[in-house]
């Protein structure tokens, strides 16, 4: 067959082609378009919104195009088999296209590059997914398949001698990367197409930005724009500058109390109230309500909604804004590679406290264990390291709230010097799917939060028969994040223009033996303060930089990516922040 097409041959524009080469031309040409059409229509799942979508967005089908023509010539020019290549550009965009889809699906939230930093192992993402086959995904896969193997049959070849083909890719390869890590040259390109840079940092945002982009743009876009963008050591960073940033001599001596503190960052935990279209029953957070009555309730600005969790928990440990560093997923993975790190532990641990971390989850999500390792803790607890009698909630069995509690307790009663305790739960982590049909996702969750409630009632009622003063702080990390096709937020009038509300969290402050919380503030502050007004509360020697801390909070008390107040850079904390966490910690607190 192939020596009839190729003998089958005519003229264009003087030159003389055979029907095997002009095939041949056609298949590879064509391929991109393929590729980019199959690829969203993945995560589409609807062939009539993908020609949509393709007819009122010409200039964004031309760059999917061009980007995935550019994979494909890279891949092209490592392998001589045009079918290798083809199959290999296939898999990378189809699994791109599937991980979006499964996460969409879920948790309401689109896959960029940076998701790829929230583990190594893949089963601890897998534990989240609801992962099912679909007719397009079959279909598409065998559509691809077909695409290959007729480019196997039509033996479609690069028969550039090999050392060219690696002086070419060489050369693409380069200036592919030059593309990712200049943010000029990256702004260009996409604004020739129409691409106006997206604000990733609020969810609602993001979402609109890729309704208006679609998969391949978007994931590229947001590769980009995380490439390119680096923390800029501050001008003049050096010892003397942190220095005079700092009150120096102020430092606050300890009161004759030494309090367990006990810092508890609930996962998903928030009230809904908040949003008052919803109708939510108010006994729900009694316990909650009940213990900012009987302590301290405020409000707190996190920075970040439906996941992200270690954003929240980085700045609860480290005392230092996430903005400042261009709010990355994982934070802590930014920290410099060192033996230790300051954080809250290390601050108490320096007065005499031993301090835990609790995690009743996978060690190696968000790479906790071999991160936190360095933060001061005595001892860190996972899913297998837990020492009491483990129960589970719903039909996504997480580790509750109630092993958690009772893991604290333990803790507490073995320990006779004063306890640091940072827990972060996992009881009520999405998805939220209900135990029968129709069941809501809302309902489900807040089914979770009512048994959180239960079981910190539970635990508060406990502490006031303990013999040791406590100081619980209490917070939740974010809004719960719900499948695409849930109407929570739009019935409750959130979106892209005022979602800056629901990254507003309450939270408390209690103890078991009257502490003086009549200083704590009223007004909404960012969660990297509550580490220095809860050492503040608790009697604990303050530092100079916990002294500057709490004086800076009452001239900026909020500074967030999702601030309502749309707070501008601050050089103060950006510099400390540098120095923390780049530079070579001046203003440490350990030691």
């Amino acid at each position: 067959m192939l020596e009839k097409l190729e003998q089958k041959r005519f003229s264009i524009g003087g030159h003389d082609f055979s029907l095997l080469f002009v095939l041949r031309l056609l298949m590879v040409g064509f391929f991109p378009l393929f590729l980019a059409f199959t690829t969203e229509l993945n995560h589409i799942q609807n062939l009539g919104q993908v020609f949509t979508f393709m007819g009122r967005n010409p200039q964004i089908i031309l760059l999917d195009y061009l980007i995935v023509a550019v994979i494909f010539l890279l891949t092209s020019l490592l392998f001589k088999r045009t079918c290798i290549s083809m199959g290999l550009t296939g898999l990378i965009f189809f699994i791109v296209s599937w991980v979006e889809y499964f996460k969409f699906d879920v948790s309401g939230t689109h896959f960029t590059i940076t998701d790829l930093q929230m583990t190594s192992n893949a089963t601890d993402i897998a534990k989240f997914a609801n992962i099912h086959l679909t007719w397009y995904l079959v279909l598409n896969f065998l559509l691809l398949a077909a695409y290959v193997a007729a480019a196997y049959f039509f033996k479609l070849e690069n028969k550039v001698r090999l050392k060219y083909r690696m002086l070419s890719f060489c050369a693409t390869f380069a200036v592919v990367c030059i593309f990712f890590v200049t943010p000029t040259m990256a702004m260009d390109v996409f604004e020739l197409f129409r691409v106006e840079e997206p604000d990733t940092a609020n969810v609602f945002m993001a979402d609109k930005h890729f309704q208006e982009t679609n998969l391949i743009t978007y994931f590229t876009q947001s590769a980009a724009e995380y490439l390119s963008t680096r923390v800029a050591r501050p001008q003049n960073y050096n010892e003397e500058t942190v220095d005079s940033m700092l009150i120096q001599g102020s430092q606050k001596t300890g009161g004759s109390v030494k309090p367990n503190v006990i810092m508890i960052m609930s996962e998903s935990f928030a009230d809904f109230r908040q949003l008052e279209k919803l109708d939510v029953d108010p006994t729900i957070y009694q316990n909650f309500d009940k213990a900012k009555k009987e302590g301290f309730g405020g409000t707190c600005v996190v920075p970040t909604f439906g996941g992200y969790t270690v954003r929240t928990e980085f700045e609860l440990l480290t005392g230092m804004p996430v903005k400042s560093l261009h709010t990355p997923p994982a934070p802590q993975k930014m920290l410099k590679d060192k033996d230790s790190n300051a954080s809250v532990a290390s601050y108490y641990r320096q007065y005499g406290y031993k301090s835990y971390y609790i995690h009743p989850f996978s060690s190696s999500f968000y790479g906790r264990k071999s991160i936190y390792s360095t933060f001061g803790f005595d001892k860190m607890y996972f899913e297998d390291d837990l020492t009491v009698e483990r129960t589970r909630f719903g039909s996504n069995q997480y580790i509750d709230d109630q092993t958690l509690f009772h893991q604290i307790t333990s803790l507490l009663s073995q320990n006779d010097e004063p306890s640091l305790i940072f827990t972060t739960t996992m009881q009520n982590h999405q998805p939220y799917t209900g135990n029968g049909v129709g069941d809501a996702e809302l309902g489900q969750y807040l089914r979770g939060i009512r048994e959180t409630d239960r079981a910190l009632g539970e635990f508060l009622e406990g502490l006031k028969q303990l013999n040791e003063p406590t100081l619980v702080f209490f917070v939740g990390d974010h809004f719960p994040m719900f499948t695409h096709t849930n109407t929570t937020y739009d019935d409750a009038g959130i979106d892209y223009s005022n979602s800056t509300e629901i990254y507003k969290q309450s939270y408390f402050i209690w103890s078991n033996y009257g502490a003086d919380l009549s200083g704590l503030p009223t007004e909404e502050v960012s969660t990297f303060y509550l580490p220095y007004l809860l050492i503040d509360v608790a009697g604990i020697p303050q530092t100079e930089l916990a002294s500057t801390m709490l004086a800076h909070r009452k001239e900026v008390p909020v500074y967030s990516p999702t601030s309502v107040q749309n707070v501008k850079s601050d050089e103060f904390l950006d510099m400390l922040t540098y120095d923390r966490v780049f530079g070579q910690d001046f203003c440490s607190d350990a030691g």
